[in-house]
């Protein structure tokens, strides 16, 4: 683009903002001197490569690399994400589980993660990379615990039930009836109790009645200063048996 054109429409932009009157613009008479119709794009990518700049990134690349195709962990066999049961979805509950447990003075009696909040579809059979961890969570979610009674429970599974199942962890079994819809629930093989306090892990996301669960709202909670990223990778990489955590291929939402 032309320095000439550039301070024609700048000249132009100034005759429409200034004050005068119509009458006055009328009176005058502009001369276009020359136009030039070539179109060029300011935002064309430059085709060679800049060395100095590739140099000057090396280092701090080399080093992201390295951190993020760290192994942490395994599978034997190929996650998957999948409605209503997966074993993927199976992986990410418990894991959740148990990292709220290890930084968490009381014992979880479950966790939840909202189905939408694991954003890839699958995790191939074998190592686990840091990278793979961001990939399945990206966003900045905190740790939430809340202490709900039963009914509360009952609500928040039949919000899971009617949305075709979310990831819950091993503890939990979500019953359905014929039609899908949810009819009970069994925590640690035992029927739920409508005056018993539940302590439940799950993304502050859902905690602040996003997803459908509105009435978690008001419900007695605390955060912790922990993304469920971050938490997942810290568990990963402490000792572990056999450095996996196991996953399951059980249906904890089963059709009656």
């Amino acid at each position: 683009m032309k320095i000439k054109n550039l301070l024609f429409g700048f000249f132009l932009l100034a005759i429409s903002c200034s004050p005068k009157s119509t009458l006055d613009l009328q009176q005058e008479t502009l001369f276009v001197v020359e136009v030039d119709e070539r179109n060029e794009r300011i935002d064309q990518r430059v085709k060679e490569e800049d060395p100095s700049i590739n140099e000057l990134i090396a280092p701090y690349k080399e080093e992201l690399d390295k951190t993020m195709g760290e192994v942490i962990a395994s599978t034997p066999f190929e996650l998957v994400k999948s409605r209503p049961n997966g074993s993927l979805n199976n992986w990410v509950a418990d894991l959740v589980l148990e990292l709220t447990n290890a930084n968490y003075d009381r014992k979880i009696d479950f966790a939840i993660q909202n189905y939408g909040g694991v954003r890839v579809s699958s995790i191939g059979q074998g190592d686990i990379l840091i990278r793979t961890i961001y990939e399945l969570m990206p966003f900045d979610n905190k740790v939430s615990i809340l202490e709900l009674d039963g009914k509360v429970v009952d609500q928040l599974f039949s919000t899971i039930a009617e949305q075709g199942g979310w990831p819950i962890s091993k503890e939990v079994k979500l019953y359905l009836t014929a039609e899908n819809t949810y009819d009970r629930a069994t925590i640690q093989g035992r029927e739920i109790d409508p005056d018993r306090k539940y302590l439940v892990s799950m993304p502050d996301y859902i905690a602040n009645g996003n997803g459908g669960c509105d009435f978690l709202k008001d419900q007695d909670r605390e955060d912790l200063e922990l993304l469920i990223r971050d938490g997942m990778i810290q568990f990963l990489k402490s000792d572990q048996e056999d450095g996996k955590l196991q996953a399951t291929l059980e249906k904890r939402i089963i059709n009656e």
